[in-house]
């Protein structure tokens, strides 16, 4: 599977691929879509609670990556929960 897929993978929701395509080495976590957002920051902007979980557990996932704006995912969710999820890192 790709980048792409793991994306696609987050968007649908699709938690037990984004659990497998997060524990595969080739899988960058913190990649970016042609909007500059990361995989973080896509869960973040669907409220995605589980999914930002199983990324938040990776030591790949980066929080601090600025998308195409030159903001964090901190910066961008309005979520509390999330916003919780991220200080509890």
């Amino acid at each position: 599977m790709s980048n792409e897929d793991f994306i696609l993978a987050l968007v649908k929701k699709h938690i037990a691929i984004v659990r497998m395509l997060i524990a595969n080495e080739k899988t960058d976590v913190n990649i970016k879509d042609k909007n500059g957002r990361t995989a973080l920051m896509i869960a973040a902007r669907i409220r995605n609670v589980d999914v930002m979980k199983e990324l938040l557990t990776s030591k790949k996932t980066d929080i601090n990556v600025k998308g195409a704006k030159g903001k964090t995912v901190f910066d961008i969710t309005t979520s509390e929960t999330i916003k919780k999820l991220l200080k509890n890192r």
